[in-house]
């Protein structure tokens, strides 16, 4: 990825080896006991237009929405493969300079495909996005990585507006280092489907936009750590509402996610 943790402090060269280690040499390296801490940020814009039911025109640019927030995952057991995290954190929401803040916690369990089999948290969204990650065989099925190989996979988390986690076309693009750590650059695309209720800028509710979402991801992949170090989530999506307060409508909108390992859980962790 060009931005964050990886954009910041990539050193990659010559020198990099092309390949991961073999996929029947690799073990769970995580622990119990084990904390990564990632700091997540996104923007969302929405731009409507159409006319009502009575004919009026409506055409708005929502305020941006802006996210800040942080995320600790503590590893609480691992067996077979399967990871048992606690996860909290909490994000605060800009609307206009209006602030709203968010805070969560609870348990979360991944199996070793990097599916996430149960959750009990509060956090869901973008704070699953680095979690599916920690999983053995989370990226191509656990399979040795090499440069411009692709695969299909779903991403293991539902952003706003999607009713499901999307399936998407993994490429790697590249691998580098960063802060010492040898990571592969990933690049996915693909679609979603999306349902969310649309609102105009004065809160009056004009029914649901339907439609699809384009969907990008950069992706820099810690294989020997297994972990995600940074990634880059756009989705970008014209929708069209349907419903009984409106007679024709659209829906342009944009969201970026950036989420990132911190500094010091990059350099803390111990090798598998």
């Amino acid at each position: 990825c060009g931005a964050g943790l990886s954009g910041a402090a990539a050193d990659g060269g010559p020198g990099v080896p092309a390949a991961s280690p073999p996929a029947q040499d690799r073990v769970p390296v995580h622990r119990a006991g084990q904390v990564l801490n990632y700091s997540l940020h996104g923007d969302m814009a929405q731009a409507v237009k159409g006319h009502d039911v009575l004919g009026h025109v409506i055409d708005q640019q929502l305020r941006p929405t802006q996210l800040n927030g942080h995320e600790r995952i503590a590893v609480r057991s691992v067996s077979g493969g399967t990871l048992t995290l606690h996860r909290s954190g909490s994000v605060v929401a800009t609307v206009g300079g209006h602030v709203a803040k968010q805070e969560g916690s609870g348990l979360t369990v991944v199996n070793a495909d990097g599916a996430v089999v149960r959750d009990k948290s509060t956090l869901a969204g973008l704070f699953l996005l680095p979690v599916s990650f920690f999983a053995q065989r989370a990226v191509n099925s656990g399979a040795d990585l090499h440069p411009g190989e692709s695969w299909h996979d779903t991403l293991q988390a539902k952003l706003f507006g999607m009713t499901q986690p999307p399936v998407l076309l993994f490429s790697v693009t590249g691998q580098r280092n960063i802060l010492g750590a040898s990571v592969f650059s990933i690049e996915a695309s693909g679609t979603a489907d999306m349902k969310e209720l649309v609102f105009t800028s004065t809160g009056r509710a004009l029914g649901y936009a339907t439609g699809k979402a384009h969907v990008n991801v950069k992706l820099d992949y810690d294989r020997k750590q297994q972990r995600a170090v940074s990634m880059v989530v756009e989705v970008r999506a014209l929708l069209h509402v349907s419903g009984p307060s409106a007679y024709s409508a659209s829906v342009q909108e944009q969201q970026r996610y950036l989420v990132a390992l911190d500094v010091q859980s990059m350099l803390s962790q111990p090798a598998g």
